[in-house]
């Protein structure tokens, strides 16, 4: 099993299943000795920064805990000649004897790390595959970090002062840092294995029939750790039922044989690894099959020499159950023979929890050396990273030797960084993009304002009418009214089920009354300078988006790429200027993205007080040569009209609080800081419900009247 100690019998993240649990397939074991990293095979690459433990500062205790943990996915890897995984597939099932048996000792040969044995061009591949079929919505920009139970806990080692040799990978895609394990090749084997860790579990555990020939559970978990948003993968030992199901004909163990027992393992040993995981570099098969298993069910196991009647070390054990946030435990004693007559399955989170708390400044250290990492590796402009630790005495952070080694293959990163605004609807579904799309959205497109008009026989189209030019006849065109109707009020929106966030860039409308005057198509926004809206509108598809003939200034990844910790930072430096509140007390919730417009979520906690709720925007054509003087101009404008209407009307805006046109900040990016405001979408405050479903001409009338204040 996963441990933390070279002691283990067992090796981490190791398939052990034999042929009557799904097929002959290789172990994995921890070796007796460590393995230190070949730098003559793998050199390294420039040094960046060095760490001591000893050095590390501590996180605020209450960033120093796991929170919301919560299960994402989960996969098994198939004994299969091709690479393939099961989703979201299942743990074997806890099935003990009921009849102790001797059992063989471990015979064979072991990989350290099964995902990169059976995949080993992108080892965390099938975690996002596993990601996406499970949740084809799921929120990549609010993940900072995604690890494997080992980089993790080699990590948490490093900062408790324990001495241990490691490296692994590090590369940023979209919001998220991946940490990559890194062996000296990835199909290394252990040699000279002894204990009972394999047979032991092949012998009381079972692979249930939707999931016949597996070899590994994996599953992704997602938990708040140190200020970050972190995925975790890790292998499931297993998992206990609490009660049996109605039809369900998953096997358990029956009284058997010593014979039989001793056949069964026989077949599960095997000289050399199998197929599965020689390292075939084929398209990776998915396969939808299993179940879900909730994390409370899930264990991990240990075998013991009992010999001594001396019970296990389980400051080995706690330090992988917390990082795995596991609560079921079961070790079991043998007598040195093979024979298991003392097997105790416990629930250890309460005992957990006490090593947590024993353990507060390693783990406060530990929080804080993820949270450097992460920082660097954002805001290095190689984004190949890695992390080598050649001992307990430093931590180094270098640039990757060579071309470096990507974390997934191309189409995966297009998914990964794929943001909300890639949901795209359609007319008759067009709830998605209003929860995800959230700005910038052409409503002649969204409405068909265009196709409605006497000619076709359907409701007439008052929308380029005025009621001073000719009282609504229903009859105006664009063409005819683009002379009498100046785009007097440009709307940036940022509008979701149940939020909508506004704010005007220019306060020259002929009416003082918002919504009287103004042409809808000009809500596209923020992508060009007014001048090219006046020039040449028609550059613009109906969704908001340049044609080719129109030069895009948007450059979100750019806006992505700034981390979360320093977005947190500029806030907070904002809103307490006196610095009376902890760094932990600033948090980035969400980030959203509009047509035009990257909008990030915060929350400040304040002791005893009210929590305060922010959304900092920032344009997509933020960067250095994109962004120009009349954009500075505009936005300082923006802000300020959004000042004056907040402070002198009654106008649902929210409150600009601080504003930046320049590139000269914290961030190197300019934006608007805006209380967050609870409102109903834009459209259907102007419009009064969606155009398509307004029959009566007076209703339309009354969309466009000015409110009575």
């Amino acid at each position: 099993m996963a441990s933390f100690s070279g002691s283990s019998s067992r090796g981490g993240f190791a398939p052990r299943r034999g042929r009557g649990r799904g097929g002959r397939v290789p172990f994995f074991a921890k070796p007796r000795e460590q393995m230190k990293p070949d730098l003559e095979r793998h050199p390294l690459g420039d040094l960046i920064k060095e760490f001591r433990s000893s050095d590390l500062s501590l996180k605020p205790a209450d960033l120093a805990e796991i929170s919301d943990c919560q299960y994402v996915a989960s996969y098994n890897w198939l004994n299969d000649k091709a690479p393939t995984i099961v989703v979201p597939g299942k743990p074997p099932q806890w099935t003990p004897l009921h009849t102790p048996a001797r059992l063989p000792e471990d015979n064979g040969q072991y990989f350290r790390d099964p995902n990169a044995a059976m995949y080993p061009d992108y080892p965390m591949a099938p975690v996002v595959h596993a990601i996406v079929e499970t949740n084809p919505e799921f929120d990549t920009a609010n993940t900072d970090l995604f690890a494997c139970g080992s980089t993790l806990g080699n990590l948490l080692r490093f900062a408790r002062g324990i001495d241990k040799a490691f490296r692994f990978d590090v590369e940023v895609v979209g919001e998220t840092v991946f940490f990559i394990r890194k062996e000296n090749d990835p199909k290394e084997v252990i040699k000279d294995i002894r204990g009972f860790g394999h047979t032991f579990p092949e012998a009381n555990t079972t692979w249930e029939h939707s999931v016949k020939g597996s070899e590994t559970h994996q599953r992704i978990i997602q938990y708040e750790f140190g200020g970050l948003n972190c995925l975790v993968r890790f292998e499931s030992d297993g998992y206990i039922r609490e009660a049996p199901a109605a039809n369900d004909t998953a096997p358990a163990k029956t009284d058997v044989s010593h014979d039989d027992v001793l056949r069964e393992l026989e077949n599960a040993a095997i000289s050399r690894p199998s197929n599965t995981a020689t390292g075939t570099t084929g398209a990776l098969k998915i396969r939808r099959d299993g179940s879900t298993i909730s994390q409370q069910s899930i264990f991990d196991l240990k075998t013991r020499s009992g010999k001594r009647k001396k019970d296990i070390d389980m400051s080995d054990v706690h330090p992988v159950l917390w990082i795995k946030q596991i609560s079921n435990f079961i070790v079991a004693y043998h007598d040195g023979a093979g024979l298991f007559e003392d097997v105790r399955v416990q629930n250890v989170k309460n005992d957990v929890q006490a090593w947590a708390r024993d353990n507060k400044n390693g783990i406060r250290r530990f929080a804080t050396l993820l949270d450097s990492i992460v920082d660097i590796a954002r805001s290095n402009a190689s984004k190949l990273l890695e992390v080598y630790c050649p001992g307990a005495d430093r931590l180094e952070i270098r640039v990757q030797y060579g071309d470096g080694v990507h974390a997934l293959p191309a189409g995966l990163v297009d998914r990964w960084e794929r943001t909300d605004t890639d949901f795209m609807s359609t007319q008759d579904g067009a709830s998605d993009e209003f929860e995800y799309g959230d700005g910038g959205i052409d409503l002649e497109d969204r409405y068909d304002l265009e196709t409605f008009s006497d000619d076709s026989g359907s409701d007439p189209d008052y929308t380029a009418c005025s009621a001073h030019d000719c009282g609504y006849c229903g009859k105006c065109d664009y063409n005819a009214a683009e002379e009498r109707v100046a785009p007097s009020l440009t709307l940036n929106i940022f509008s979701g089920r149940s939020t909508s966030y506004i704010s005007a860039s220019s306060a020259h409308a002929p009416n003082p009354h918002i919504g009287y005057n103004f042409r809808l198509p000009h809500l596209v926004s923020g992508g060009r300078s007014s001048t090219a809206v006046e020039a040449d509108e028609a550059v613009y598809s109906n969704d908001g988006e340049p044609l080719a003939n129109e030069h895009d200034r948007r450059h979100f990844k750019n806006i992505r790429g700034i981390s979360r910790t320093a977005l947190a930072r500029l806030v907070l430096h904002v809103v307490d200027p006196k610095k009376e509140l902890p760094f932990g007390n600033s948090r980035v919730t969400q980030r959203k993205e509009g047509s035009f417009h990257h909008a990030v979520f915060l929350t400040i906690e304040r002791s005893h007080q009210v929590t305060l709720e922010y959304v900092l925007k920032i344009p997509a054509h933020d960067t250095r040569g994109e962004w120009q003087i009349d954009d500075n101009v505009a936005l300082k404008s923006e802000a300020q009209l959004m000042q004056h209407i907040w402070h002198h009307t009654s106008c649902p805006v929210p409150e600009a609080v601080a504003y930046d046109g320049s590139l000269e900040n914290a961030i190197g990016a300019p934006y608007v800081l805006m209380n967050k405001m609870e409102g109903i979408s834009a459209t259907d405050m102007w419009i009064g419900q969606p155009y398509k479903t307004i029959k009566e001409a007076e209703s339309h009338l009354r969309a466009d009247d000015p409110p009575l204040e």
